[in-house]
């Protein structure tokens, strides 16, 4: 588009490209709050509750891998949705890494599917589904969720942090 003869026959300069660090430029809410707390001048070392922040991202990221394998979503950046997704998720439902109490991460990994996979998830058969981790999912449920996840993500499904994965 920039080398459109456009800018040429109205005597337009072409503008230069610049990246956008979507991070900086949108940060969510609560990164400012982790900012505040992180520029403390005590907090020279990792403490417990950050081994312990560590060891559930380390198992939620277990958790996508597996059921991303299991559904055959091949893109890399579904498991990076759906881990960016969680994240926001978290905020309201603490249970979202018990998948027997909530289906919120299911939601999360459907929706990444959704918008990073070429072959689309079929809502009406993992609404179907009687075995594996879809069991007790429920559309409705998922209707609702997706739509508190695009706003969680202030309507940018895209990761703005993309996380270290375990091997």
């Amino acid at each position: 588009a920039l080398n459109s003869p456009v800018f040429a026959k109205f005597g337009m300069a072409i503008p230069s490209v610049r990246i956008i660090d979507v991070a900086l430029a949108l940060p969510f809410d609560y990164e400012e709050d982790q900012e505040d707390e992180n520029s403390h001048p005590n907090n020279g070392s990792k403490t417990i509750s950050s081994h312990k922040k560590d060891s559930v991202l380390q198992k939620r990221q277990k958790a996508i891998r597996r059921i991303c394998r299991d559904m055959e979503y091949a893109h890399p950046m579904t498991k990076d949705a759906a881990l960016a997704f969680s994240q926001q998720m978290f905020q309201l439902d603490d249970m979202l890494d018990d998948l027997s109490e909530s289906q919120t991460l299911l939601d999360c990994i459907v929706l990444a599917a959704k918008f990073y996979e070429t072959d689309l998830p079929d809502l009406i058969d993992l609404n179907e589904t009687t075995i594996g981790a879809f069991k007790n999912w429920c559309i409705e449920e998922y209707i609702d969720n997706e739509i508190t996840i695009w706003m969680m993500m202030d309507h940018c499904l895209y990761p703005r942090v993309m996380e270290n994965w375990e091997s």
